[in-house]
């Protein structure tokens, strides 16, 4: 950590999973000829050899043994669409929201046993990994961001837990160079703007969006669970992005 966090990048882009920054700001990322870009992923890995019965079913839809083999695989994934896009990436390793739980004398008590659990926005029994992944992130911001660097969050759209924790911690930073980007594919079905926020489209070359594709593509493990299959993934990503740009937002009294 300390060897890559000693460098100084001019965007840093907060990542709930290995892919969603690339899903939702590759098309930007792909743009930044010349800049340092580090992505940051917060939670990839898991706690323990047992799972709930979300998780078994999850990891078995997904064709992996166990969650070793699911983070090991997502991780290559992560340096194969890096290459492509061209930005540094840093794993932080907190447990992900399905695998995350309260140790009992008999059983693991998990706090999100279903999809709608995931879902509905962050566990009260979150509240030592928002601490957590908190600290990281204003050390991260502290050791690495040049003067003037820009910062991305996502917008929690979609409600996952994972992403509302990033949410909730991007919000609560006072810089005005944070930016919140949309939740994709989440955002397909929801648009979240409001008179707290401000909009920015940002417009991009067809070879970037091609570029974004691209690297989308090296997350072969995410393909189905997200779209069904590749063919389902470029009718969605051509139908939304369309228009030629990808939309971020600020929070309007920085401004």
């Amino acid at each position: 950590m300390k060897k890559l966090l000693s460098k100084k990048y001019n965007y840093i882009f907060f990542s709930p999973h290995i892919d969603d920054a690339v899903l939702s700001c590759g098309g930007l990322i792909a743009s930044l000829k010349g800049k340092k870009i580090l992505v940051v992923d917060i939670f990839t890995n898991f706690l323990g050899e047992k799972y709930s019965k979300h998780a078994k079913y999850y990891l078995k839809s997904l064709k992996f043994a166990d969650a070793s083999e699911y983070f090991t695989a997502r991780k290559e994934e992560e340096k194969k669409a890096a290459r492509i896009l061209n930005f540094d990436f840093y794993f932080c390793n907190f447990p992900e929201a399905i695998f995350r739980f309260e140790k009992k004398i008999i059983f693991n008590n998990f706090f999100y046993k279903n999809t709608e659990q995931l879902l509905s926005g962050i566990n009260k029994r979150d509240k030592k990994i928002i601490f957590l992944v908190k600290k990281r992130v204003d050390d991260i911001l502290k050791d690495s961001r040049t003067r003037n660097g820009k910062i991305y969050f996502p917008l929690g759209i979609g409600n996952h837990a994972d992403h509302k924790i990033l949410n909730k911690i991007g919000l609560s930073l006072k810089n005005k160079n944070i930016f919140f980007y949309q939740d994709f594919p989440y955002c397909v079905k929801e648009y979240r703007q409001s008179n707290y926020f401000k909009a920015k489209k940002v417009f991009l070359a067809n070879k970037d969006f091609q570029l974004k594709s691209k690297a989308i593509r090296q997350y072969k493990s995410q393909l189905r669970a997200l779209f069904k299959n590749i063919k389902g993934f470029k009718k969605l990503f051509s139908e939304f992005y369309r228009n030629g740009y990808e939309e971020y937002f600020y929070i309007s009294q920085n401004r």
